[in-house]
């Protein structure tokens, strides 16, 4: 078959995906369409068809192969749903029948990809989808676990500027010698994409020589709705004169009812309110209850929606008992039918989850605010740093999606103080890919809509004097009420609406623990099993599972595309009792300050937030040399920095300690970016020390053409495993060669043939001082161990009792790792169990 004849109907998206990357680069393989898995899981003997290939006429019945699905509908979106098989070839027949059996109620075309089996050292993802960067040359590489003990490596960014790639040459095949430069080689299908203009998820694996890529998923542009689109051109004015039902809101009601207290504070500290008003006759409202509302209140109902839509809140005469947060309150109503079926339907619904309401109800309404984004800000009374998360749409206080956060620094404690020096406050953001927010839809139900380019990636808020303002009106409500409080607002609030351009709506106290924020590990363990709740029939699925399969559940991922889901506190709280008995950690994408966040913490529930910015504020003591110009970097981004400059014999006693740091940070290196910096590093400690030392440069690569010259360099990979020195009395005496060898003697060994094993030398004495008897023990190892060290020791100590001396056995454990130039020694000492002698006579 020709490369361009292939269609996705012909093999599926992932063969598909394959066919059109370089050759090169990918591992031979073949694709079995659905009607011939069909015909083969019958009749093996078509399976003699599969020897024509080259590269599967050679395999023996016992070498391993993998099928994998590739469905014609299997986009990106749906990566990793369907099957990846390993067998051997003698059992490829009944792998392939299982793998029918097990996709018959997909209820798609799925064509099967046939392909050798290649070890797997390392293996991986390359991408530079929309979530991931906003340009298309700006790539992420990242390193999969393989196995629960596999050493964690970082993900490397991967930037691709034509200026220093060049033009792409002709594909050759990814090899790559060393895990180290697995980054290096990717450039490759990395410019090759980008000269391209694609936006490609590739996976990866590697086989100790080449990189190969196993899945390219072209990722096609998504349509989404721009936030703006959401505004009205204008808002009708409506005074609602004459209304008589739903009565304009008096003083007294600020007192009675919690909802507008909020409001009252807000319109002291200057922010215009919208209007409000009350229906409080518990006849009419039982009557819309009952959907038997008279036609003067349906009258009123409509005058009031001539304006815009109507949101309705509910709140209580009598607060003992009723868990106001459970309350319901409507989307934005945009009819009379809307609003009578929400108090006839959804509103009685609503109030079975709500006790004490009976006779007790009361209703707040006002106009649906059109605005652009929304957002969240927190301050605690006396701390100058103000906290704000915000998205695009309603502020929604659930807020499960992603979004922008950003700090404040107000300068000084002193709120008075800060209040007048807003020009010289501090701001720092972190924006992130927003790919979903809350907006209303077309029959005004609050739902998630998909973000637009370029709001995507934009920033929520791009005026300062919006973020100065809500840090320093976030900080007045603190300081007014004695406690940290998280504030609602609205941003970008439409012209005819209101006159503020941002305006605060809600707040509530703080509680959130701060100590016990975690962040959600990049790396999961391959060894438990995670689940994403998108759909209400996701949680209902997972409830009606077995005992036994929600055991195996350790992460839950929540992200509603429901509204049903959206606002949905009852699922909240059975999530976190289903997370708290399954000892399963909840994944927010959401912010610290949301409501669901507050939720699952106060029931105890493990939560975990992605890329939780600015969470910490903890001192950090360094007490090392730096370069020049980073303190002064450090206190632009807000930090306060001490420090302090040294000379002579000290500077050169820290430099020497600073290129012992670098030496190591060069050890840890993974890839070749991050050995390219730390070597940069090194010689510019060298520079400095040859400074202070007058010595200079060119005297240096002297004496080093001078040692390559006598004793060689480091080209051949040459490890001296051991040297003796031949004894007169050797000869007729055994001497056990490899007793402490890890090779023959004069063997070379090729790399990657085996690892060289650190020496660990352990030793213990039994010293005595003054006539007490000590116990010595001692651990030699290397100054930059690779991993964690554990050793074990025994020894015992004479106890004196009354009875006479007793020796008592103790184990050690010693424990030995390293953090960059840090090393850390843990010796763990348990007494061990001891047979007692009984007098038997």
């Amino acid at each position: 078959m020709q490369i361009d004849s292939i269609s996705v109907d012909q093999i599926g998206q992932k063969a598909f995906g394959l066919s059109c990357i370089p050759g090169e680069w990918i591992p031979s393989f073949c694709v079995i369409s659905h009607s011939a898995a069909i015909k083969i899981s019958g009749n093996p003997e078509i399976l003699q068809f599969l020897k024509q290939l080259n590269w599967f006429k050679n395999l023996q019945p016992t070498d391993h192969v993998m099928i994998r699905s590739s469905a014609i509908n299997e986009t990106i979106g749906e990566r990793g749903q369907l099957i990846s098989e390993q067998t051997t070839v003698s059992e490829l027949q009944k792998t392939l029948k299982k793998c029918l059996s097990e996709t018959k109620a997909n209820g798609s075309t799925i064509h099967w990809i046939l392909q050798p089996k290649i070890i797997q050292l390392s293996m991986g993802h390359l991408s530079n989808e929309r979530r991931i960067s906003k340009h298309k040359r700006d790539w992420l590489l990242e390193f999969e676990m393989i196995r629960e003990a596999s050493k964690i490596r970082n993900p490397v960014p991967i930037c691709i500027r034509q200026w220093r790639e060049g033009e792409f040459k002709t594909p050759e095949p990814l090899e790559c010698a060393s895990s180290i430069a697995i980054d290096s080689i990717l450039r490759n299908p990395a410019q090759w994409a980008t000269e391209r203009m694609f936006r490609i998820h590739y996976e990866w694996v590697w086989d100790g020589k080449f990189a190969w890529i196993v899945q390219a998923d072209f990722c096609t542009k998504v349509t989404g709705i721009a936030p703006n689109s959401f505004l009205p051109k204008s808002i009708i004015k409506n005074d609602s004169i004459g209304l008589k039902h739903f009565r304009l809101i008096n003083e007294s009601d600020f007192k009675h009812y919690r909802k507008l207290e909020n409001s009252k504070l807000y319109s002291e500290l200057g922010y215009s309110q919208p209007i409000f008003y009350v229906l409080d006759d518990s006849k009419i409202i039982g009557d819309l209850l009952s959907g038997k509302a008279n036609s003067s209140v349906l009258s009123e109902i409509e005058t009031l929606l001539k304006q815009q839509a109507l949101v309705i809140r509910t709140d209580v005469i009598k607060t003992e008992g009723v868990l106001r947060h459970m309350l319901p309150r409507s989307d934005g109503l945009g009819t009379l039918d809307a609003v009578i079926k929400w108090f006839s339907n959804e509103l009685p619904e609503k109030l079975k989850l709500v006790e004490y309401w009976s006779d007790n109800l009361i209703f707040i309404c006002h106009h649906y605010i059109p605005s652009l984004a929304s957002a969240w800000s927190w301050a605690e009374p006396k701390k100058r740093v103000v906290r704000i998360e915000a998205l695009w749409g309603i502020p929604e206080g659930m807020y499960w999606y992603s979004h922008d956060a950003y700090e404040v620094d107000t300068t000084d404690i002193d709120l008075s103080k800060a209040a007048l020096s807003s020009s010289k406050f501090r701001h720092f953001e972190r924006l992130r890919f927003k790919e979903w927010y809350v907006a209303p839809n077309s029959s005004g139900i609050w739902s998630h809509q998909r973000t637009s380019e370029p709001y995507d990636w934009n920033s929520t808020i791009k005026d300062k004097s919006w973020l100065s303002e809500m840090a320093i009106t976030t900080r007045r409500i603190a300081e007014q009420l004695g406690y940290a409080v998280n504030v609602m607002w609205f941003l970008g609030v439409h012209k005819d609406a209101s006159h503020h351009n941002i305006l605060p709506w809600f707040h509530h106290k703080s509680e959130f623990d701060t100590s016990s924020l975690r962040v959600a590990p990049r790396f999961k363990d391959p060894n438990s099993k995670s689940i994403e709740i998108l759909k209400l029939s996701d949680w209902e699925t997972l409830q009606q599972s077995s005992w036994q399969e929600q055991r195996t559940i350790k992460r839950i991922s929540v992200s509603p595309r429901e509204p049903n889901l959206i606002r949905n506190d009852l699922f909240v709280e059975q999530l976190a009792e289903f997370a708290k008995q399954q000892g399963a950690v909840v994944e927010l994408m959401g912010g610290v300050l949301s409501h669901v966040f507050y939720m699952l913490q106060k029931k105890g529930c493990i939560v975990e937030i992605v890329d939780p910015f600015g969470t910490s504020d903890e001192s950090l003591v360094f007490k090392k040399l730096v370069r020049d110009k980073v303190p002064d970097s450090i206190e632009q981004k807000g930090e306060l920095v001490t420090h302090i400059k040294v000379g002579g014999d000290q500077l050169v006693k820290a430099l020497k300690a600073k290129l012992l740091e670098e030496s190591i940070e060069v050890m840890d290196a993974q890839s070749t970016s991050d050995t390219l910096e730390e070597l940069a590093d090194v010689l510019e400690v060298i520079h400095a020390i040859s400074k202070h030392l007058n010595i200079s440069m060119k005297s240096i690569e002297e004496n080093r053409k001078q040692k390559r010259s006598k004793r060689g360099g480091f080209d051949e990979g040459i490890v001296l495993v051991k040297t003796t020195a031949p004894a007169s009395l050797s000869s007729g005496l055994h001497i056990d060669t490899q007793a402490e060898s890890l090779f023959p003697d004069g063997v070379i060994v090729e790399s990657g043939a085996t690892s060289l094993e650190q020496d660990i030398k352990l030793h213990q004495d039994d010293p005595e001082t003054q006539g007490i008897k000590q116990r010595l023990l001692e651990i030699e190892f290397p100054t930059a161990p690779d991993g964690q060290i554990k050793r074990i020791t025994e020894f015992k100590i004479m106890a004196n009792l009354e009875k006479g001396a007793v020796e008592i056995p103790f184990k050690g454990e010693w424990i030995i790792s390293r953090k960059k130039a840090e090393l850390k020694v843990r010796l763990l000492i348990t007494p061990t169990p001891i047979q007692i002698k009984l007098p038997f006579e």
